[in-house]
């Protein structure tokens, strides 16, 4: 059993890195953690409308996004703050990305088939300056652009694996036993469950 972590915070101490503490001390099975903002790594850029795709299947510039159409993982957990009512930049790449299966389809004629596989949730916001962009609303944005992410690469997230805490200025994670119990629980419930990795 693998899990796939898309880490969308640029800081190292922060209440996101917080949260995936509680959930990778829970968690059973195999981790791999990518950040697009390439923190560690290789991150992951913007597409850039290159045409890459339409001479070859799947998307050409070498970064850690050619991780996640790996698709060896069973489950996809995004984690990430909330900026001005919207994911991260960095995690925008991510939906921009995706371009590569359209081309790929159309010019190519080569579909992606994703296997099926678990999402989990957790999106962390505190400020509330984006309110004159959306209203009372700071999370439908995120929360769209992360289904949508999911849904790109088939994996379902159930209810109860969703959590979109907008507290943080106020009540910093680590001062949240009730949300790091939450997420403790979601680990749990998932080294309960029984994956296979597909052949491929």
């Amino acid at each position: 059993m693998k899990c796939l972590i898309i880490n969308g915070s640029p800081k190292k101490n922060g209440n996101t890195n917080r949260v995936l503490d509680a959930f990778r001390t829970n968690f059973d099975g195999d981790v791999e953690e990518i950040n697009p903002f390439s923190i560690n790594g290789k991150g992951i850029q913007s597409c850039l409308d290159c045409g890459g795709c339409t001479r070859q299947k799947g998307c050409v510039i070498n970064d850690d996004f050619n991780k996640l159409i790996k698709d060896d993982y069973d489950i996809l957990l995004i984690a990430s703050p909330i900026y001005m009512s919207n994911l991260p930049g960095p995690m925008i790449n991510i939906v921009n990305r995706f371009n590569f299966i359209y081309n790929n389809k159309n010019v190519l004629h080569s579909s992606f088939d994703f296997k099926h596989k678990k999402g989990v949730l957790i999106l962390l916001g505190g400020g509330s300056a984006c309110k004159k962009l959306m209203g009372d609303s700071n999370q439908s944005n995120a929360i769209k652009q992360s289904m949508y992410i999911f849904s790109k690469l088939n994996a379902e997230v159930a209810k109860e694996n969703t959590i979109v805490y907008l507290e943080t200025d106020a009540h910093p994670v680590e001062n949240n036993y009730l949300l790091l119990e939450q997420v403790k629980d979601i680990a749990c419930s998932l080294n309960k469950e029984n994956f296979f990795i597909e052949e491929r």
